[in-house]
């Protein structure tokens, strides 16, 4: 009967680590019928609001959503609703997730390239958008935030989809907790038979 146990609890300890190495991407589409608010949370990855975007600093101005994606209106840029002119939106999760990409859209056609920074949990890294340089990829890198700024002052353009995934379990987590059980398992027979 121990080893009957013991057996399933492997092959269910291997089928839980399989299933958490395996990361399903999930890309979030920023666009929707016209919304001007302080703050616009979405969901994600099975979770309600899973993130809020908002305006850095808040009292800047209100984060807009149209069709396109999302830009600002402030005081800035009063009138062009979208993201320009040292313009910044936080992204603000509720967890770590893994950030794949972000895409970017209604591009201002007399700018040539854009200067865009995206920040994540500290580290900015400095974007030059232009030609084939769209979708800016993250490189997987894990936080719960960052953030867009537009450098330029004629730069304006909109952030149209986020494509997250979940932060996977390390399988030696997984193998950990079976060495431990199979232990357990094994003092407990020592003891029933002393």
């Amino acid at each position: 009967m121990m080893k009957n146990s013991i057996a399933a609890t492997a092959v269910a300890l291997s089928l839980v680590g399989t299933g958490a190495l395996a990361a399903t991407l999930e890309t979030i589409n920023l666009g929707a019928p016209t919304n001007q608010a302080n703050s616009i949370s979405f969901d994600g990855l099975g979770t309600t609001d899973l993130f809020t975007v908002k305006p850095i600093p808040e009292f800047q101005g209100q984060v807009y959503q149209n069709g396109n994606g999302l830009g600002m209106d402030t005081w800035v840029l009063p009138d062009s609703n979208q993201l320009g002119g040292l313009e910044t939106l936080g992204f603000y999760f509720t967890r770590d997730v893994k950030f794949h990409s972000l895409t970017f859209t209604a591009f201002n056609e007399n700018v040539e390239n854009y200067t865009i920074v995206v920040d994540v949990t500290g580290a900015p890294i400095d974007v030059t958008l232009g030609g084939n340089d769209n979708p800016f990829n993250f490189g997987m890198l894990v936080g719960d935030f960052f953030s867009v700024s537009a450098l330029g002052v004629r730069d304006s353009f909109r952030i149209s989809s986020l494509t997250i995934s979940e932060v996977p379990v390390p399988a030696a987590g997984f193998l950990l907790v079976g060495a431990l059980g199979g232990l357990a398992a094994l003092r407990r027979k020592k003891r029933k038979e002393a």
